[in-house]
């Protein structure tokens, strides 16, 4: 029973990251370029941002690593 427990917290967590990707892409894409611009993004920017960072971040969390936000500026994060 444990395993079919995993299995459905798995996919349900995969759902909800893949929810909030398509909600911080739909948000990214909405805004007008000044805006982008000012958070320091272009609109080509917004998949990367959106799918590989979260890519980052899964695989540091498989490492164990925990997240940090880099200091020089760049909004990127990386793990320790």
């Amino acid at each position: 029973m444990s395993t079919l427990t995993d299995f459905l917290g798995g996919l349900a967590d995969r759902f909800t990251a893949w929810r909030r990707r398509e909600r911080a892409f739909a948000e990214l894409s909405a805004l007008d370029d000044r805006t982008l611009a000012d958070l320091g993004l272009r609109r080509a920017d917004i998949p990367f941002v959106v799918y590989c960072k979260a890519q980052e971040r899964t695989a540091a969390a498989a490492r164990g690593k925990p997240l940090r936000k880099v200091a020089n500026g760049d909004n990127a994060i990386g793990a320790t």
